[in-house]
């Protein structure tokens, strides 16, 4: 049973964020004993669920440091087309 559930609801919707969504979606997709972690595109959002806060915490910090990684690569690509 997962004890704590964290829901990140990114604002507006466009190409980069759905494209940093789907390459999160095969981490999702591990099988990991303590969470669980479900990414929608429509509203953008991830949710994950954890049996204790130590493993929501570890879960937390990694998808939001995938995200940020993958949203600044997609920023350096725009500037390089500039």
């Amino acid at each position: 049973m997962k004890d704590v559930e964290a829901v990140v609801h990114l604002e507006g919707f466009d190409e980069r964020i759905d494209n940093a969504l789907r390459s999160l979606v095969p981490e999702s997709n591990d099988s990991m004993n303590r969470v669980e972690v479900d990414i929608d595109h429509k509203p953008p959002s991830i949710r994950i669920a954890a049996e204790d806060s130590s493993a929501m915490r570890a879960a937390l910090n990694s998808y939001l440091r995938w995200l940020k990684v993958t949203m600044d690569i997609s920023k350096k690509f725009d500037n390089m087309e500039e």
